[in-house]
């Protein structure tokens, strides 16, 4: 659905298809980021993974293969990593390396459409929350940031379900999964890889400052649900 490590807007997908891949220096930067992110972890086959997941044991996998048919669509996915308990995921992980200190909206509709893969494999999902992490591109090699899941792992046993844990390299926002959001937004999604709308650009002016296409993109407007 969207390149690791890189938030993509409806508009900027289309101008990829029309005009190709730009490579810019944020895209290199996420796909930096994410490999430091699995230095020091073990490849395990997905056999292995699996019963580990049903351990009585409580297990952290990163970049776990997720796979489902959703409304006749295959849509695989690739979370940074997953807390499962007894067979139940309770924390999924999301990475966002950038300067901004509050998740754009396409941080929320990644984590969520993760959320609903587990669902649809089967995971019972009434107690999974979804954590997106925030660090600016400068720390993505700090041992801090590799360890942030143990944090908030620590802080949401310890203190209950904060919404929003701040440290000196990170800005983290916890959310409980909602999968009528994570429907609602797929839904939306696949009207246009299944050509039943036009691609429709991002509301947010700073998105398309930014935006390797914006020279060539004359659109400036939006409708969301």
């Amino acid at each position: 659905m969207a390149e690791k490590g890189v938030e993509l807007t409806h508009e900027q997908v289309e101008m990829a298809r029309i005009l190709g891949e730009i490579v810019t220096e944020h895209k290199i930067i996420g796909q930096e980021a994410h490999e430091i992110l699995l230095k020091d972890t073990v490849k395990i086959e997905r056999d292995e993974a699996f019963k580990k997941i049903f351990s009585d044991k409580p297990v952290l996998l990163r970049e776990m293969l997720l796979l489902a048919k959703i409304k006749d669509v295959v849509i695989v996915g690739k979370p940074d990593a997953i807390l499962f308990y007894s067979g139940v995921p309770l924390l999924l992980f999301e990475y966002k390396f950038t300067t901004h200190r509050i998740p754009f909206r396409d941080a929320h509709v990644q984590a969520r459409l993760y959320g609903l893969l587990l669902n649809e494999m089967g995971f019972n999902t009434e107690r999974l929350k979804y954590a997106i992490i925030l660090v600016p591109p400068e720390f993505r090699g700090n041992e801090e940031i590799h360890r942030l899941p143990r944090l908030i792992i620590k802080q949401v046993s310890k203190h209950g379900f904060p919404t929003k844990i701040t440290t000196e390299k990170a800005a983290i926002f916890v959310n409980d999964f909602n999968k009528s959001e994570a429907l609602r937004d797929l839904e939306w999604a696949l009207d246009y890889w299944l050509n039943k709308r036009e691609a429709k650009p991002t509301s947010k002016l700073g998105k398309c400052k930014s935006c390797e296409y914006v020279e060539q993109c004359k659109k400036t407007s939006t409708s969301y649900p």
